[in-house]
């Protein structure tokens, strides 16, 4: 997990995200931190640790591209 985080280029998060308006991005990131608090309140089975995994995994990326669009349009 810890290299697939950073193979997010720039050039790749723009091409995973180009169809998602930052609105949207702000949303999914909002639903992957919710669904990762809520399975850290009462984590306690291995399929609520894989949900925790892949919430983290895919918020770091959206998080990511969201940071890229804010330095692209300073």
């Amino acid at each position: 997990l810890g290299d697939t985080m950073n193979e997010y280029t720039d050039e790749r998060l723009e091409a995973m995200y180009s169809n998602h308006t930052t609105e949207r991005l702000e949303q999914i990131l909002a639903n992957f931190q919710a669904t990762i608090e809520e399975l850290t309140s009462y984590m306690n089975r291995g399929a609520d640790l894989l949900q925790m995994r892949i919430a983290r995994n895919n918020s770091y990326s959206v998080a990511l591209e969201l940071k890229r669009r804010k330095r692209a349009s300073k």
